[in-house]
């Protein structure tokens, strides 16, 4: 009979997948948890000059991805580095304007996805 020949095989595949299953929830938590709390900080404001505009190709199963990531410094030399989805905005951004930048998110954060871009007004 099938089963009592492969009985401990069915047993360890189906222990395997949900440890896999944990571990992928135990990892995946942290990260949704710190979105919720980008996506409740309220609006800053600051004074910035871009500094860097940069174009990240990342490969995915499902296809190839561009973010673009433009770089902001404050007067105080603090860099901040954010992801901008639309193209229009991006496009129009040259390295060494300034401006006032509208964000949410954690200023000092070394990681991109600490952050949301709101706008950028030149001045």
């Amino acid at each position: 009979m099938w089963w009592n020949e492969h009985k401990f095989e069915f047993y360890l595949f189906f222990g395997l997948m949900i440890l896999v299953l944990v571990v992928l929830f135990i990892m995946i938590l942290p990260t949704m948890k710190r979105e919720q709390e980008v996506k409740a900080m309220p609006e800053q404001e600051v004074w910035v000059q871009v500094v860097k505009k940069e174009i990240r190709r990342r490969a995915a199963p499902d296809g190839d991805y561009k973010d673009k990531i433009a770089t902001f410094e404050t007067s105080d030399g603090i860099k901040i580095v954010l992801k901008i989805r639309y193209n229009k905005v991006f496009d129009s951004i040259s390295e060494g304007d300034t401006g006032t930048l509208t964000f949410k998110g954690f200023i000092d954060s070394e990681k991109v996805s600490d952050r949301i871009f709101i706008s950028f007004e030149k001045e």
